[in-house]
């Protein structure tokens, strides 16, 4: 009987430890064979898509916006109402933006980020841990998306101390995981939230470009990726540092250049493969022209 219950605690130690370890992606990095579909809007944007396309042994369908910062001069907004959802496309259309795509995790039902949220000084939202609920886990605010007085947008790593000790930037929208940093893809928790595959969102930069990706999900025609998987995207488009965004029905990014209008993905939202699926969404990132 000892024995057994040695054998038994024993592999539940083991269990435990398989679920609580990260994996080091950064080891098993491969590279990402991929064959876009490259549209130019303008000078200096690229609208980068696949359509149901074999990647990562599954089927794929991925819209990318590749933004030469060089050339472009964008003034960055984050947006809410603080009252109700509003679809990042309404934002953008009334901004007279160029871009949107969907912001930080929020309350579906009260409303509101559970992320960090600072505009223009003013705190808008702390974190909410609420593990009861599942409302938050602490890698959904390691990072943030941060826009300078200069108006200037970065990514940031999450201080010990706190979001609260940061003052050199105005806005701040926390969100995560962190997926690439100082050019290296960081490790992730071994959680479903990682290792299952959903629509994502994310934002990445390089020294020179910015990048607004989704990928769609939940659908025949399209997969989802793992947490690990939307990280070698980012690191194959050249991203020296990269933040995921809420995901799943929140999934939108919207393009208003050119003859390009409109929701370039595919939401899930309405569970039909079209653009019409997108979700109302408690705040939004908009890009307008800066003249």
């Amino acid at each position: 009987m000892i024995h057994m219950l040695i054998k038994q605690f024993s592999l539940l130690f083991i269990f435990l430890l398989l679920i609580n370890c990260k994996t080091n992606y950064t080891k098993t990095q491969k590279h990402v064979n991929i064959v876009w579909d490259n549209k130019e809007l303008n000078e200096g944007i690229i609208h980068k898509s696949i359509l149901k396309q074999e990647l990562f042994n599954s089927k794929q369908t991925i819209n990318v916006l590749e933004i030469d910062l060089r050339i472009m001069n964008l003034k960055p907004i984050v947006v809410f109402d603080g009252k109700k959802f509003i679809k990042p496309s309404t934002w953008g259309s009334k901004l007279n933006g160029m871009f949107a795509i969907n912001g930080n995790f929020f309350d579906i039902d009260n409303g509101g980020s559970v992320c960090y949220f600072k505009r223009n000084d003013t705190l808008i939202n702390n974190s909410k841990p609420d593990p009861e609920e599942l409302l938050f886990l602490p890698m959904l605010d390691e990072g943030a998306i941060a826009i300078d007085a200069n108006e200037s947008l970065h990514i940031l790593k999450k201080p010990m101390a706190g979001w609260e000790t940061v003052k050199n930037y105005n806005t701040i929208l926390s969100s995560g995981p962190l997926l690439i940093w100082q050019g290296n893809i960081l490790e992730q928790d071994n959680i479903p939230f990682i290792t299952d595959r959903h629509a994502r969102s994310a934002l990445g930069i390089s020294k020179n470009k910015l990048f607004l990706f989704v990928v769609d999900g939940y659908r025949q025609e399209a997969s989802g990726m793992t947490i690990r998987e939307l990280s070698l995207m980012m690191k194959s488009l050249g991203c020296n540092a990269a933040i995921n965004l809420d995901g799943g029905g929140s999934s939108t990014l919207w393009v208003n250049v050119g003859e390009s209008k409109g929701v370039l993905n595919y939401p899930s939202d309405n569970e039909i493969f079209d653009h019409e699926g997108e979700r109302k969404v408690a705040n939004s990132l908009v890009f307008t022209e800066n003249n």
